[in-house]
């Protein structure tokens, strides 16, 4: 009996080890991707007014081949803001559900970027040199484009939500 007792507590000690892991995402870590953009909106000190997609809006999957064109089905979140104003500022991030996913995710986000510099050399030149600007930051399991001209900051505060 005593020695039942000892496997069952045993047991569930290791069950409960296990929980937390358990709630991470597969292949990393799990970040609030709302505070997430809030924190980088918020860092972004100068942006104009801007309009906010992600996935968890009702047309989530729809909007998202505007920012990429990596399956969907590899997203496990995404935001994306941009200028209301029709200016170049965007910041977005994916989660992808695996780290594997991460070279086609970057590539896509360049190509983006490509799109983005083309539309602007059309309509509204002076917005090039922010786009070509831009930056493409990874971490862990998360991808983030950043078009703003306060791009450090707004890095830094996405780096930021990984710290413990």
């Amino acid at each position: 009996m005593k020695n039942r007792l000892i496997i069952l507590i045993t047991m569930c000690v290791a069950v409960m080890m296990c929980l937390p892991a358990c709630n991470k995402k597969s292949g990393g870590v799990d970040v609030d991707m709302n505070k997430m953009r809030e924190q980088m909106l918020a860092a972004g000190e100068s942006l104009p007014e801007m309009t906010v997609v992600s996935s968890g809006d009702e047309d989530a999957k729809e909007s998202f081949p505007y920012l990429s064109k990596i399956d969907y089905d590899k997203v496990a979140d995404y935001f994306l803001t941009f200028s209301a104003e029709g200016k170049a500022d965007e910041i977005a991030v994916i989660e992808l559900k695996s780290k594997s996913d991460m070279a086609e995710a970057k590539s896509s986000f360049e190509e983006h970027l490509k799109k983005r510099h083309n539309t602007y050399e059309q309509y509204e030149p002076e917005e090039v040199p922010r786009v070509d600007a831009a930056k493409i930051v990874i971490k862990e399991q998360y991808i983030a484009l950043i078009i703003c001209d306060n791009d450090d900051n707004v890095k830094s505060a996405f780096l930021k939500m990984f710290e413990n």
